[in-house]
Order: structure tokens, then sequence, then C-alpha cells
């Protein structure tokens, strides 16, 4: 046995460290490089998005007979993708697992959308996963985002599951994947979705207390329905809700998971659960990627959305025309008042 100093590189991925700042980088410029010259997407024009967030794969696509050549191209693709979504690209996740459903009848706009996103590589060679020391009190403390996306396979109408998992400011698990079952309800999917999450959890507590970094609080996941995190807090029956799942209520009763409310729009999972347009898709990548702000501040730093101020205007205006409809429309005795039956139920939004 040697000692050949630090490890630089290993198994294609680099890995850079600053002892003086306290911080880490894994990325894998050089084998993402090796990848688009095998491919001739050296040479092309970066795009912002992995996938374009107007088009959605489905099986709609596939050839009536598949050709050979695009069937091994795209399965070569899709595997060189593979290796970087696992190691340091957890951006491209969810497009790595829309890819993946269509390995073995690929058509040629499947191999085109795989081409895309040799495209965003070659536009973030560069990017990767982030550590960084959160100082004393806030070491080795494991935190995570949980989302999905209900009925959005449009095959299947399956719900896809989307979770990250960080530590010391970086990712370290990472799932982007469509569930099992087909699930009735948005709350549903949810509590599917932090359930995966939470099993997780559980096996990370386990690797982690082995390193002598144990869990001495529940582990906090950011989930963004409200419906959801009171299932796994109540104790109430949720018949359509399968058996296997529930156990995310126990694991909250023992202090295992703690579920904690966020807005949807500022959903660390989101990029994990479908394809984003720029701007959102370039925001939630900084967190996906690592960084040394936490989610909590950066939740509370959030501003409104002009849309989000338009809708809240829209709804104050509601509000008012229908108080001032009511008023107008009041009957003077309670004779006249039964032919307004719906308008005297009618509630304020």
């Amino acid at each position: 046995m040697t000692d050949e100093d630090e490890v630089t590189e290993y198994l294609g991925c680099e890995l850079v460290r600053d002892r003086k700042t306290r911080t880490g980088h894994l990325v894998q410029a050089g084998y993402a490089e090796r990848v688009l010259r095998a491919f001739n997407m050296w040479e092309s024009h970066p795009v912002a998005t992995p996938l374009d967030p107007n088009v959605r794969l489905s099986k709609l696509d596939f050839p009536t007979v598949v050709d050979p050549r695009v069937h091994r191209k795209y399965r070569r693709v899709v595997g060189c993708i593979s290796y970087l979504v696992n190691k340091t690209r957890p951006d491209s996740s969810f497009s790595f697992s829309q890819l993946s459903k269509f390995r073995q009848y690929p058509g040629k706009t499947h191999l085109a959308a795989a081409y895309r996103v040799l495209a965003y590589v070659r536009g973030t060679l560069n990017q990767g996963i982030y550590f960084h020391d959160p100082r004393a009190g806030k070491r080795n403390i494991l935190s995570g985002w949980v989302d999905s996306n209900f009925a959005s396979d449009v095959d299947s109408r399956k719900s896809v599951t989307g979770y990250m998992l960080s530590l010391n400011g970086g990712p370290i698990s990472w799932k982007a994947a469509r569930q099992g079952d087909v699930t009735l309800s948005s709350s549903e999917a949810e509590f599917v979705a932090a359930s995966q999450a939470g099993k997780e959890v559980l096996y990370l507590g386990a690797l982690l207390k082995g390193f002598a970094c144990p869990q001495t609080r529940p582990t906090e996941l950011w989930e963004d329905n409200a419906s959801c995190i009171l299932m796994s807090e109540n104790r109430e029956r949720s018949c359509h809700v399968d058996v296997r799942v529930h156990f995310l209520r126990d694991m909250v009763r023992d202090g295992a998971v703690k579920l904690s409310k966020y807005a949807g729009t500022q959903n660390g999972a989101d990029a994990l659960t479908k394809s984003l347009p720029k701007p959102a898709s370039h925001k939630h990548r900084e967190f996906l990627h690592g960084t040394a702000q936490s989610f909590s501040a950066f939740f509370a730093s959030a501003r409104v959305s002009p849309v989000a101020l338009a809708g809240r205007s829209l709804l104050t205006h509601t509000r008012s025309l229908l108080t001032h409809i009511r008023s107008l429309l009041t009957p003077t005795s309670t004779s006249t008042f039964t032919a307004y039956p719906l308008l005297q139920r009618m509630p304020l939004v």
C-alpha cells in the first residue's frame, strides 16, 4: 500500500478541496467532455434547460419499427447521462428519469431529447456538487426537500416523486422517479413521495451513525402540501392511501422526521419532478448543487412574485364585487328571499 497524497480524481469524478475556506467541490468536467466529443456535441450550442418545458415525451412517439442504429445510440447516450446524474448532476435527474422510460423503443423524438440534455451539459460543464463547513452546531445535520407532480405521466397517469437530502450544504442523495401506483389526489401523491424520502432518511441516519454523526433531532423535510403534513401528524384514517406508506406517521411520531411547510414556488425539489422553464430551473439549480445559504434563510428572504401579487389583487377585487352584488340583490322580506337560495349560500371568496 502506498500513499499518493490527497485524492484528486476517482472514477471520472474530480475532487477539488480548499482547506482555507473549508469547501469541497465534486465535478465531472473531464468525463463530460469525453462524452460530448464522443457524440460530436462538443461544438454544440448550449441550451438553458435539460428538456424543453413545453414538450412531454410519450409512448405515442414510438416508431412502428425501431431503427437499430437509433436504438444503440440512444442507449449509449442515456447510459452516459446516467453516470453524470448518479454522481454529480442532480439537476438532470428528472431528464434522465424521463429518457429511461423509452430505452426499449426509442424514436427520433426521444433521441433528440437525449441530445438536448448533452447540449445542456455542454453549457454547464463545470457544474457539480459543492460542500462547505456550516460551523459548529450545524455540521453533519441531515435535511431535505420532497415534492411530487400529480398524475404527470401522460402514458400511465402516475405521479412523479422527487426528493433531495443534503449534508453540510451539498446533496448526498436524490431521486426523480415515477411512482409505482396511481394516486387519487395530489395530497396522496405527496404523502407517497414523503414516505419514500422518509425511507432514505432512515438509511442515511443509520449510515451517519456508523460514522459517529448520529442525528439527535428530527430530520427536517421541506414539503409544500399542507394536507400531506396534516396526514403525517394526525392518526385519522385515510382509507385511500396504501397501508405501506403509513409508516411515515410513525416516523413523525417517533421524532425521526419532521415535515415543514413552505411555498411551492420555493420548492428545492421542484426541478426533480418536472421540466421547469429557464428562470425557475436556474433558481432551483443553486440548491440542487449545494450552497452555503440555508434553505430556511432562502425561504425567509423570498419575495412575492408579480404573478402572486396580481392574483391577490384579483382576489380582493372579486370579494368586493361579490359583496356589492349581494348588497344590491338582498331582498326586503323572507318570502322574496326564497327566490335567491344560491345567492344566499354564495361564499365570499
